[in-house]
């Protein structure tokens, strides 16, 4: 051996050698993982691929979402003039025969209303003689009642509830029918 030192990346025989040696080796070591990688790749491709088509429907789903409900507070603001409508209709009975095309006037910008809000998505709930529901009615008072078939049920509907697009906005205040004691 000579007493110079080798630099790197020059060719001598022993460097040769163990290049050989690892060049035979080092193929061997590339065919085995190059299938790997190859997999782990198409696995990271199709996982992205699962990912993004998940996010574009969560998208799509919140987009329908917030289109069905846009008009939420518009109809929160629009149930009480309804309820005041209906007030009126009630309290127009005792005006007389003066005041008929008045009421009949009322009764057609009620009816108009109704019709503009359920074309839009808008129910009205809370009738009188059906099953009270926890979920869409708030019981606001129990009566006795000598009825056994309105014990449970919603007697009296003191203001009506709104649904929009299958979305409880407000809860019907009803008067529920019980047993006497």
């Amino acid at each position: 051996m000579s007493t110079e030192e080798n630099k790197p990346g020059e060719n001598t025989p022993e460097s040769n050698e163990t290049a050989n040696e690892s060049s035979a080796n080092g193929t061997d070591n590339v065919t085995e993982l190059k299938p790997n990688r190859e997999q782990e790749l198409m696995n990271e491709i199709l996982y992205q691929r699962a990912e993004f088509d998940n996010y574009r429907k969560r998208i799509l789903r919140e987009q329908e979402s917030a289109i069905k409900y846009a008009n939420e507070r518009l109809v929160r603001d629009l149930v009480p003039v309804v309820d005041l409508f209906d007030r009126a209709m009630q309290s127009a009975s005792s005006l007389g025969p003066d005041a008929s095309s008045f009421v009949m006037g009322i009764d057609m910008t009620r009816k108009e209303l109704l019709q503009t809000m359920a074309r839009n998505g808008v129910e009205f709930i809370g009738t009188k003689n059906e099953a009270f529901d926890p979920q869409r009615h708030e019981a606001i008072s129990e009566v006795e009642t000598d009825n056994a078939e309105q014990v449970g049920k919603v007697v009296q509907v003191a203001q009506k509830g709104c649904v929009l697009s299958g979305r409880l906005l407000k809860p019907a205040q009803v008067v529920v029918g019980k047993a006497k004691s």
